[in-house]
Protein backbone atom coordinates (compact mmCIF):
# COMPACT_ATOMS: atom_id res chain seq x y z
CA UNK A 1 0.00 0.00 0.00
CA UNK A 2 1.27 3.46 -1.25
CA UNK A 3 -0.71 5.19 1.51
CA UNK A 4 0.77 3.31 4.86
CA UNK A 5 0.88 5.36 8.28
CA UNK A 6 4.50 5.86 9.24
CA UNK A 7 5.13 5.47 12.68
CA UNK A 8 7.96 6.66 14.87
CA UNK A 9 9.79 3.92 16.92
CA UNK A 10 12.33 5.49 19.42
CA UNK A 11 13.95 3.22 21.91
CA UNK A 12 14.36 3.71 25.67
CA UNK A 13 16.88 1.29 27.01
CA UNK A 14 16.78 2.51 30.73
CA UNK A 15 12.93 2.46 30.43
CA UNK A 16 12.89 -1.30 28.28
CA UNK A 17 10.53 0.29 26.44
CA UNK A 18 9.49 1.53 22.70
CA UNK A 19 7.38 4.65 21.87
CA UNK A 20 5.49 4.64 18.86
CA UNK A 21 4.35 8.22 17.44
CA UNK A 22 1.74 8.72 14.54
CA UNK A 23 -0.43 10.29 13.10
CA UNK A 24 -3.64 9.53 14.46
CA UNK A 25 -5.28 6.12 12.21
CA UNK A 26 -7.84 3.91 13.74
CA UNK A 27 -6.29 0.72 12.68
CA UNK A 28 -2.69 0.96 13.81
CA UNK A 29 -4.25 1.72 17.28
CA UNK A 30 -6.16 -1.51 16.95
CA UNK A 31 -3.19 -3.16 15.71
CA UNK A 32 -1.28 -1.80 18.71
CA UNK A 33 -4.14 -2.75 21.16
CA UNK A 34 -2.94 -6.44 20.40
CA UNK A 35 0.66 -6.11 21.39
CA UNK A 36 1.14 -7.55 24.82
CA UNK A 37 2.37 -4.59 27.65
CA UNK A 38 1.48 -2.05 25.56
CA UNK A 39 0.25 0.97 27.47
CA UNK A 40 -1.25 4.80 26.48
CA UNK A 41 0.37 8.03 27.57
CA UNK A 42 -2.23 10.93 27.20
CA UNK A 43 -0.19 13.15 28.06
CA UNK A 44 2.29 12.61 25.35
CA UNK A 45 -0.08 11.16 23.31
CA UNK A 46 2.29 7.95 22.49
CA UNK A 47 2.17 4.06 22.79
CA UNK A 48 4.69 2.72 24.43
CA UNK A 49 5.43 -1.56 23.90
CA UNK A 50 8.27 -3.18 26.05
CA UNK A 51 10.87 -3.70 24.27
CA UNK A 52 11.95 -7.48 22.75
CA UNK A 53 14.97 -8.91 20.76
CA UNK A 54 13.32 -9.06 17.86
CA UNK A 55 11.49 -5.73 18.30
CA UNK A 56 11.81 -4.48 14.44
CA UNK A 57 11.02 -7.39 12.59
CA UNK A 58 8.17 -8.06 14.92
CA UNK A 59 6.83 -4.49 14.76
CA UNK A 60 7.75 -4.47 10.74
CA UNK A 61 5.71 -7.98 10.46
CA UNK A 62 2.85 -6.52 12.78
CA UNK A 63 2.07 -3.47 10.66
CA UNK A 64 3.15 -4.86 7.61
CA UNK A 65 -0.08 -3.91 5.60
CA UNK A 66 -0.88 -0.93 7.18
CA UNK A 67 1.77 0.82 8.70
CA UNK A 68 5.50 1.79 7.64
CA UNK A 69 7.16 1.77 10.91
CA UNK A 70 10.79 4.38 10.64
CA UNK A 71 13.10 3.16 13.39
CA UNK A 72 15.17 5.84 15.51
CA UNK A 73 18.98 5.23 14.78
CA UNK A 74 20.60 3.69 18.30
CA UNK A 75 24.10 5.41 17.70
CA UNK A 76 24.63 8.05 19.54
CA UNK A 77 28.37 10.56 19.57
CA UNK A 78 29.68 12.47 22.71
CA UNK A 79 27.75 15.44 21.55
CA UNK A 80 24.38 14.16 22.06
CA UNK A 81 24.66 14.45 26.13
CA UNK A 82 21.76 17.48 26.49
CA UNK A 83 22.69 20.65 28.53
CA UNK A 84 22.51 20.77 31.93
CA UNK A 85 20.85 24.35 31.33
CA UNK A 86 18.20 22.69 29.21
CA UNK A 87 16.91 20.31 31.91
CA UNK A 88 17.06 23.15 34.51
CA UNK A 89 15.35 25.43 33.14
CA UNK A 90 12.39 22.78 32.60
CA UNK A 91 12.34 22.00 36.08
CA UNK A 92 12.51 25.53 36.86
CA UNK A 93 9.56 26.88 34.83
CA UNK A 94 7.59 23.47 36.56
CA UNK A 95 7.46 21.57 33.39
CA UNK A 96 6.08 18.08 33.76
CA UNK A 97 7.85 15.17 33.40
CA UNK A 98 6.15 13.97 30.09
CA UNK A 99 7.29 17.55 28.77
CA UNK A 100 10.41 17.20 30.12
CA UNK A 101 11.07 13.84 28.71
CA UNK A 102 9.66 14.26 25.51
CA UNK A 103 11.34 17.85 25.01
CA UNK A 104 14.64 16.05 25.51
CA UNK A 105 14.10 12.98 23.51
CA UNK A 106 13.84 15.54 20.45
CA UNK A 107 16.70 17.84 21.26
CA UNK A 108 18.71 14.75 21.65
CA UNK A 109 18.15 13.73 18.07
CA UNK A 110 18.44 17.20 16.69
CA UNK A 111 21.79 17.02 18.24
CA UNK A 112 22.59 13.87 16.69
CA UNK A 113 21.65 15.18 13.23
CA UNK A 114 23.86 18.39 13.51
CA UNK A 115 26.97 16.39 15.14
CA UNK A 116 28.19 19.82 16.57
CA UNK A 117 27.43 21.76 19.40
CA UNK A 118 24.47 23.14 19.79
CA UNK A 119 25.25 26.98 20.26
CA UNK A 120 26.85 26.57 17.06
CA UNK A 121 23.66 25.36 15.14
CA UNK A 122 22.58 28.00 12.43
CA UNK A 123 19.08 28.58 11.41
CA UNK A 124 20.11 26.29 7.92
CA UNK A 125 21.11 23.73 10.52
CA UNK A 126 17.70 23.84 12.13
CA UNK A 127 15.59 23.87 8.66
CA UNK A 128 17.59 21.11 7.43
CA UNK A 129 16.47 18.91 10.10
CA UNK A 130 13.13 19.81 9.97
CA UNK A 131 12.91 19.12 6.47
CA UNK A 132 14.07 15.47 7.36
CA UNK A 133 11.38 14.94 9.66
CA UNK A 134 9.03 17.02 6.91
CA UNK A 135 10.32 13.90 4.40
CA UNK A 136 10.60 11.14 7.29
CA UNK A 137 8.27 11.16 10.09
CA UNK A 138 4.89 12.04 11.16
CA UNK A 139 3.34 15.35 11.60
CA UNK A 140 3.28 15.14 15.08
CA UNK A 141 6.67 14.33 15.38
CA UNK A 142 7.64 17.13 13.57
CA UNK A 143 5.64 19.51 15.67
CA UNK A 144 7.21 17.99 18.36
CA UNK A 145 10.64 18.53 17.46
CA UNK A 146 10.01 22.20 16.57
CA UNK A 147 8.71 22.83 19.96
CA UNK A 148 11.75 21.17 21.60
CA UNK A 149 14.03 23.12 19.61
CA UNK A 150 12.31 26.25 19.85
CA UNK A 151 12.30 25.95 23.50
CA UNK A 152 16.30 25.67 24.33
CA UNK A 153 17.15 28.36 21.62
CA UNK A 154 14.53 30.60 23.20
CA UNK A 155 14.52 30.13 26.38
CA UNK A 156 17.80 28.60 27.24
CA UNK A 157 19.63 30.46 24.99
CA UNK A 158 17.67 33.75 24.63
CA UNK A 159 18.40 33.29 20.28
CA UNK A 160 15.50 33.30 18.17
CA UNK A 161 14.72 30.95 16.14
CA UNK A 162 13.94 32.00 12.01
CA UNK A 163 10.46 30.93 11.39
CA UNK A 164 10.90 29.65 8.28
CA UNK A 165 13.56 27.37 9.89
CA UNK A 166 11.33 25.78 11.84
CA UNK A 167 8.30 25.19 9.51
CA UNK A 168 4.96 23.90 11.26
CA UNK A 169 3.38 20.98 9.02
CA UNK A 170 -0.45 21.68 8.08
CA UNK A 171 -2.70 21.08 10.63
CA UNK A 172 -5.34 18.14 10.46
CA UNK A 173 -8.61 19.83 11.27
CA UNK A 174 -10.80 16.84 12.54
CA UNK A 175 -14.78 17.33 13.70
CA UNK A 176 -14.83 15.88 17.22
CA UNK A 177 -17.32 13.02 17.85
CA UNK A 178 -20.00 13.77 19.67
CA UNK A 179 -23.18 11.94 20.62
CA UNK A 180 -26.84 12.62 20.68
CA UNK A 181 -28.90 13.32 24.15
CA UNK A 182 -30.44 9.69 23.63
CA UNK A 183 -27.52 8.33 22.91
CA UNK A 184 -25.73 9.55 25.89
CA UNK A 185 -29.09 8.30 27.46
CA UNK A 186 -28.30 4.95 25.93
CA UNK A 187 -25.02 4.46 27.37
CA UNK A 188 -25.85 5.80 30.66
CA UNK A 189 -28.18 3.15 31.37
CA UNK A 190 -26.46 0.46 30.10
CA UNK A 191 -23.86 0.87 32.53
CA UNK A 192 -24.51 -1.85 35.59
CA UNK A 193 -21.22 -1.57 37.68
CA UNK A 194 -22.17 1.77 39.87
CA UNK A 195 -18.82 2.65 40.51
CA UNK A 196 -18.11 2.76 36.24
CA UNK A 197 -21.52 4.30 36.11
CA UNK A 198 -20.72 7.00 38.05
CA UNK A 199 -17.57 7.77 36.54
CA UNK A 200 -19.49 8.14 33.53
CA UNK A 201 -22.12 10.47 35.27
CA UNK A 202 -19.03 12.69 36.42
CA UNK A 203 -17.52 13.12 33.35
CA UNK A 204 -20.52 14.09 31.08
CA UNK A 205 -21.75 16.00 33.93
CA UNK A 206 -19.03 18.66 33.95
CA UNK A 207 -17.24 17.58 30.51
CA UNK A 208 -13.75 15.92 32.39
CA UNK A 209 -10.98 14.53 31.28
CA UNK A 210 -9.87 11.00 32.07
CA UNK A 211 -6.78 11.95 33.54
CA UNK A 212 -9.01 14.67 35.47
CA UNK A 213 -11.31 12.28 36.64
CA UNK A 214 -9.40 9.83 38.02
CA UNK A 215 -7.55 12.48 40.46
CA UNK A 216 -10.84 13.57 41.52
CA UNK A 217 -11.04 13.58 45.77
CA UNK A 218 -14.06 13.18 47.93
CA UNK A 219 -13.30 17.06 49.10
CA UNK A 220 -13.25 18.05 45.29
CA UNK A 221 -17.35 17.40 45.40
CA UNK A 222 -19.40 20.42 47.04
CA UNK A 223 -22.93 18.95 47.03
CA UNK A 224 -24.10 22.37 48.38
CA UNK A 225 -22.93 24.67 45.33
CA UNK A 226 -23.35 21.84 43.01
CA UNK A 227 -19.79 22.25 42.22
CA UNK A 228 -17.04 19.81 41.08
CA UNK A 229 -13.69 21.13 41.61
CA UNK A 230 -10.66 20.00 39.13
CA UNK A 231 -7.20 20.52 40.58
CA UNK A 232 -4.22 21.16 38.59
CA UNK A 233 -5.45 20.53 34.92
CA UNK A 234 -4.01 20.38 31.54
CA UNK A 235 -1.71 23.91 31.79
CA UNK A 236 -1.62 23.28 35.32
CA UNK A 237 -4.68 25.52 36.28
CA UNK A 238 -7.80 25.09 38.86
CA UNK A 239 -11.32 25.50 37.60
CA UNK A 240 -14.79 24.61 38.67
CA UNK A 241 -17.47 22.82 37.10
CA UNK A 242 -20.81 21.57 37.17
CA UNK A 243 -22.35 19.04 39.15
CA UNK A 244 -25.64 17.82 38.07
CA UNK A 245 -28.23 17.14 40.77
CA UNK A 246 -28.56 13.32 39.00
CA UNK A 247 -24.95 12.73 38.94
CA UNK A 248 -25.12 14.55 42.89
CA UNK A 249 -27.47 11.63 43.38
CA UNK A 250 -26.28 8.70 42.06
CA UNK A 251 -22.79 10.35 43.40
CA UNK A 252 -24.19 9.96 47.08
CA UNK A 253 -25.09 6.23 46.51
CA UNK A 254 -21.80 5.58 45.61
CA UNK A 255 -20.33 7.06 48.56
CA UNK A 256 -22.32 5.33 50.78
CA UNK A 257 -21.51 1.79 48.93
CA UNK A 258 -17.54 2.07 48.60
CA UNK A 259 -16.70 5.10 51.42
CA UNK A 260 -13.44 6.11 49.53
CA UNK A 261 -11.70 8.19 52.19
CA UNK A 262 -9.33 10.57 50.10
CA UNK A 263 -9.59 10.00 45.78
CA UNK A 264 -12.85 9.57 45.07
CA UNK A 265 -12.45 6.38 42.25
CA UNK A 266 -9.25 4.49 43.75
CA UNK A 267 -8.11 1.96 41.98
CA UNK A 268 -8.21 -1.49 43.58
CA UNK A 269 -4.82 -1.88 44.72
CA UNK A 270 -4.99 2.19 46.32
CA UNK A 271 -3.88 4.68 44.18
CA UNK A 272 -5.81 6.53 41.04
CA UNK A 273 -8.13 4.64 39.06
CA UNK A 274 -6.63 3.50 35.71
CA UNK A 275 -7.30 5.27 32.93
CA UNK A 276 -7.16 2.62 30.26
CA UNK A 277 -9.63 0.75 32.84
CA UNK A 278 -12.18 3.40 32.01
CA UNK A 279 -11.37 3.28 28.51
CA UNK A 280 -12.02 -0.58 28.21
CA UNK A 281 -15.51 -0.72 30.09
CA UNK A 282 -16.41 2.62 27.99
CA UNK A 283 -15.68 0.55 24.76
CA UNK A 284 -17.89 -2.57 26.01
CA UNK A 285 -20.87 0.04 26.72
CA UNK A 286 -20.70 1.40 23.60
CA UNK A 287 -20.54 -2.08 22.11
CA UNK A 288 -23.83 -3.24 24.35
CA UNK A 289 -25.23 0.37 23.40
CA UNK A 290 -25.30 -0.60 19.83
CA UNK A 291 -23.27 2.63 18.86
CA UNK A 292 -21.34 2.72 15.77
CA UNK A 293 -19.59 5.93 16.11
CA UNK A 294 -15.96 5.71 16.74
CA UNK A 295 -16.14 7.27 19.74
CA UNK A 296 -13.88 7.53 22.56
CA UNK A 297 -14.30 8.49 26.17
CA UNK A 298 -13.40 11.91 25.42
CA UNK A 299 -16.34 11.97 23.36
CA UNK A 300 -18.53 12.44 26.41
CA UNK A 301 -16.74 15.89 26.97
CA UNK A 302 -17.43 16.76 23.24
CA UNK A 303 -20.70 16.06 23.42
CA UNK A 304 -21.00 18.09 26.95
CA UNK A 305 -19.98 21.33 25.34
CA UNK A 306 -21.85 20.73 21.90
CA UNK A 307 -24.95 20.15 24.34
CA UNK A 308 -24.47 23.64 26.62
CA UNK A 309 -23.98 25.16 23.07
CA UNK A 310 -27.52 23.28 22.18
CA UNK A 311 -29.32 24.66 25.09
CA UNK A 312 -28.29 28.40 24.54
CA UNK A 313 -24.83 28.69 27.16
CA UNK A 314 -22.44 31.14 26.07
CA UNK A 315 -19.48 29.83 24.32
CA UNK A 316 -17.42 31.54 26.78
CA UNK A 317 -19.08 29.80 29.90
CA UNK A 318 -18.17 26.75 28.44
CA UNK A 319 -14.94 27.78 27.49
CA UNK A 320 -14.34 28.18 31.35
CA UNK A 321 -16.43 25.30 32.54
CA UNK A 322 -13.75 22.74 30.29
CA UNK A 323 -10.92 24.37 31.19
CA UNK A 324 -10.17 25.42 27.44
CA UNK A 325 -6.69 28.09 27.28
CA UNK A 326 -8.08 29.44 24.28
CA UNK A 327 -11.81 30.40 22.63
CA UNK A 328 -11.14 28.82 18.97
CA UNK A 329 -10.77 25.58 21.04
CA UNK A 330 -13.98 25.95 22.15
CA UNK A 331 -15.21 27.29 18.61
CA UNK A 332 -14.73 23.65 17.16
CA UNK A 333 -18.26 23.40 19.17
CA UNK A 334 -20.35 25.77 16.46
CA UNK A 335 -19.17 23.29 13.40
CA UNK A 336 -21.12 19.92 15.59
CA UNK A 337 -24.47 21.91 17.20
CA UNK A 338 -27.60 21.17 15.42
CA UNK A 339 -28.51 24.76 15.78
CA UNK A 340 -26.02 25.79 13.20
CA UNK A 341 -28.28 23.66 10.90
CA UNK A 342 -31.55 23.08 11.92
CA UNK A 343 -32.76 26.12 10.12
CA UNK A 344 -31.38 25.16 6.81
CA UNK A 345 -33.72 23.17 4.45
CA UNK A 346 -31.57 20.29 1.81
CA UNK A 347 -33.23 22.14 -1.69
CA UNK A 348 -33.96 18.03 -2.22
CA UNK A 349 -36.72 19.26 -0.62
CA UNK A 350 -38.12 21.54 -3.19
CA UNK A 351 -38.14 19.24 -5.19
CA UNK A 352 -41.07 17.39 -6.49
CA UNK A 353 -40.57 13.58 -6.89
Amino acid sequence: MDNKTKIDVSIDTATKTATLRFAYDHTIIDLIKKIPGKQWVPEEKVWTIPLRDDLQPFLQNHFREYGTCVFESTEKSSLTILPRDFIDTMKKQRNSRSTIRSYSHHLELFLRFIDKPPEKATDADISDYILQCAENRSASFQKAAINAIKYYYEKVLHRTVNKDSATWPKIEHKLPVVFSMEEVTLLLKNVENLKHRSILYIIYSGGLRRNEVVKLKVSDIDFDRKQIRVRQAKGKKDRYTILSDKAAELLKQYLDTYQPSDLLFPGQNGGKYSTNSIQKFFKKTLEKSNIKKEATLHSLRHSFGTHLLEQGVSLRHIQVLLGHGSPKTTQIYTHVTRMSLQNIKSPLDELEL
